[in-house]
């Protein structure tokens, strides 16, 4: 079992993240076990920022950590020991700092945007695989 568990999460992705939850939760001591839930936001490229609106940024934080605590309320564990952030820059940095800043002890991702060229594995969740240094939980 597993008391720290970063499950990153691709908000936009439909309910895929439902099948990563549910494997962290297998995963995580109900007794004391933590999950902490990421999203990461791509930021926005330096040509489109004249076009965005001035608190464009702020606007989709905002929603991005709304819909991270809507989804951390479907999980079975008491409030106090599920916690989520929103991260912006590139998915696997950002992942690997998060799991080091939240002392982790399991990854839980997922395989989004799998490809031949990726090995049948996205290049952010094979990335996060390979330069982890705690044990990583793919979820198809």
């Amino acid at each position: 079992m597993y008391n720290n568990i970063l499950v990153a999460i691709d908000i936009e992705d439909g309910g895929a993240w439902w099948r990563m939850l549910e494997q962290a939760l297998a995963c995580l001591d109900r007794e004391s076990g933590h999950l902490r839930l990421l999203y990461v936001r791509s930021d926005l490229p330096r040509s489109w920022r004249d076009f965005a609106p001035p608190d464009f940024d702020s606007e989709q934080q905002t929603k991005c950590e709304k819909k991270l605590i809507e989804i951390a309320s479907l999980v079975e564990v008491p409030a106090e020991r599920v916690s989520s952030v929103v991260r912006m820059g590139g998915v696997h940095n950002e992942t690997l700092k998060e799991a080091e800043s939240c002392r982790a002890d399991l990854i839980v991702v997922g395989p989004h945007r799998a490809s031949v060229s990726g090995f049948l594995l996205g290049s952010s969740a094979s990335s996060v695989v390979r330069y982890a240094t705690i044990p990583v939980l793919v979820v198809r």
